[in-house]
């Protein structure tokens, strides 16, 4: 049996998506008959940090499994330069990372495409909802001080 570690990481504005990662991976583990050596979890994080202490244990204690069970991409990190550098880090020690909700592989270079595009689409995405946040409280802001008017 293969043993696996399990990241998740949650933001501050969806601090309930742990469970949610948790049940998805742990049944991608059953399924797949993997060991689950270890979870990690970096709570009420963003994704564009790097230094994280979850990520940064599951990193120094990658001795321990040859493959990293993430819900999806984004879920790791937002921005591609950190995606690769850990992704790197793993690939160096043989681990594989897997996403649930993604398929891609490491091998062929369609797979690494694959995953690359992902790695673009997370940080894509944290931009996205980053700007739409920025708006809706620049709006909010107009709507309030307009209602003192």
């Amino acid at each position: 049996m293969k043993n696996v570690a399990i990241y998740y990481r949650t933001s501050k504005k969806f601090p309930n998506q742990e469970n949610m990662q948790k049940v998805k991976c742990r049944e991608y583990c059953k399924l797949n008959k993997l060991k689950i050596f270890k979870e990690y979890s970096d709570l009420n994080t963003k994704g564009y940090i790097r230094k994280r202490k979850a990520l940064n244990q599951l990193l120094e204690e990658s001795n321990n499994f040859s493959e990293v069970i993430v819900y999806s991409i984004d879920r790791l990190a937002r921005k591609v330069n950190i995606l690769n550098d850990v992704d790197s880090i793993l690939k160096k020690k043989n681990i594989t990372l897997t996403s649930v909700t993604q398929k891609f592989d490491s091998i062929t270079p369609e797979g690494i495409f694959a995953k690359g595009l992902h790695f673009l689409l997370a940080e894509y995405e944290g931009a996205v909802t980053s700007k739409r946040t920025k708006d809706g409280l620049r709006a909010k802001k107009i709507r309030k001080e307009n209602s003192h008017v």
